[in-house]
């Protein structure tokens, strides 16, 4: 493509015979940019996700749990039944 960029400093380094420093601080300038643009994605997609789908919602979301347990009581009835050889 030919577009150059950050990568250009790293194929320049691997070109030249003493490109190492070129090589790196290419090689340092993408890592650098990318784990901008992630911290900078990762701030965008909490602002546009809704509070009560975020992994730190409070317990009342979660209502999974208050529906298992009169399965759980029944399953301990019927076991209970079961041993009485009802």
């Amino acid at each position: 493509m030919g577009f150059g960029g950050f990568g250009r400093y790293i194929i320049d380094g691997f070109k030249q015979s003493n490109g190492e420093p070129k090589l790196w601080a290419g090689a340092l300038l993408v890592a650098f940019f990318a784990l901008a643009v992630e911290g900078v994605l990762a701030l965008v997609q909490r602002w546009l996700t809704p509070a009560g789908l975020r992994a730190g919602a409070d317990a009342s979301a979660l209502t999974l749990v208050e529906d298992d347990e009169p399965a759980a009581e029944a399953g301990q009835a019927g076991r209970a039944a079961a041993s009485r050889g009802v």
